[in-house]
């Protein structure tokens, strides 16, 4: 054979290598956080919530202490890393969801409990975010079998609540229901949910709630993957409706201009869907649940208990950074590892990148189920 063909060739299989080696890694117009976390107290249980309300990072969980100092299932974490010392409105129970009020004077709290900030509270409490206690005319307690808060998101005076409940404050709601500043249930806001909810977000001008969870039925219309739109005004079903999914998701996320919904199932896969058109733009396979999404402009952080991003046969533990546009992988690659499943929880400071979950160590530093990344995300 031609030795000038053959080179020809092998310059080609180089070129094509490189190709695939820089889809498989896109780099992202915008730059990541930091891989190098700072310093933050250890807690020792899992972390499965975090809101920023103000200059305070509350956490939620399951835990009894958080940098040695007793807690009881929700923290605040300070600007400069360390324990709030006087921020402890302790629950009874785990804490699932938080969501902070839009003034910054109030953190709303969710989960499984019967007290909260020193008063008694089914599942869900507002908490004073200077003194750490439940406002005392605010009370929307859930009733139901087995009732709890798995998701709670705030929109100007609004706050959604979803969870596994057929009552809230006196009425008959189940699983996704609209609540006043004042803790009152908003009477046209109807989402018939047939099923538990497990997370919510709200488009960027109010307009339309997204979520996702164990339903077949939203808004009055099926919605047989366990995720779907609903107008906030009425609750009625909007024209999304995604055509692949599974039987039920377990979280969402949503681009910051409101195009792109992205939502987890059980069956280890992460999908990527047009709000306008219901198109789907991209699908990937982890090797375990994802169970938090982050998504800004340029990227989508994600977090689970997956060692790898199986599409791409490419290493990542717990946490991963997809390119938003074409779900390829980007270099971010922090590594969290221990405990048993991984990250639950991924919201943005002011100036960093917050996760919690259930891992001890970030790149081989001692960072026990709480961690922040400097930078912006």
């Amino acid at each position: 054979m031609d030795v000038e063909l053959l080179i020809r060739r092998g310059r080609r299989t180089v070129i094509a290598a490189v190709a695939m080696a820089l889809m498989m890694f896109a780099q992202p117009t915008q730059a990541s956080p930091s891989m190098t976390t700072d310093a933050t107290p250890r807690v020792n249980g899992p972390v499965y919530a975090i809101a920023q309300v103000g200059d305070l990072t509350i956490i939620g969980g399951d835990f009894t202490t958080v940098g040695g100092k007793p807690r009881a299932n929700v923290a605040a974490i300070r600007a400069d890393g360390t324990l709030d010392p006087t921020f402890n409105p302790s629950t009874d129970g785990i804490v699932r969801a938080l969501a902070g009020s839009a003034d910054g004077t109030t953190v709303y709290v969710g989960g499984r409990f019967t007290t909260a900030g020193g008063a008694a509270r089914a599942n869900l409490a507002a908490v004073d975010i200077a003194t750490g206690t439940a406002l005392p005319t605010w009370q929307a307690d859930t009733t139901g079998t087995s009732p709890g808060i798995s998701a709670l998101t705030t929109y100007a005076d609004r706050l959604y609540v979803g969870g596994t409940f057929s009552g809230i404050d006196g009425t008959v709601r189940a699983s996704l229901v609209a609540l006043s500043s004042s803790g009152d249930v908003i009477s046209n806001f109807r989402s018939r949910a047939n099923a538990g909810v497990k997370s919510i977000r709200v488009s960027p001008d109010g307009a339309v709630v997204y979520a996702a969870g164990a339903f077949s039925k939203l808004g009055g219309l099926d919605r047989p993957f366990g995720v779907g739109a609903i107008a906030s005004t009425t609750g009625d079903a909007t024209a999304f409706n995604p055509a692949e999914g599974s039987d039920l998701s377990i979280t969402l996320g949503l681009s910051p201009d409101g195009s792109r919904l992205y939502f987890s199932t059980p069956d280890n896969r992460l999908f990527s869907y047009d709000t306008a058109t219901s198109d789907l733009v991209w699908i990937r396979k982890t090797s375990g649940d994802t169970q938090a999404i982050y998504p800004t402009a340029t990227e989508v952080y994600i977090g689970g208990h997956f060692s790898q991003i199986v599409t791409y046969k490419i290493k990542r533990c717990f946490l991963a950074s997809l390119n938003a546009s074409d779900g390829t992988v980007t270099p971010w690659d922090p590594n969290p590892v221990g405990g048993d499943m991984g990250v639950w929880a991924i919201t943005p400071t002011p100036n960093s990148l917050s996760v919690g979950g259930t891992f001890t160590t970030v790149g081989g530093v001692d960072r026990v189920r709480f961690a922040r990344f400097p930078g912006t995300p």
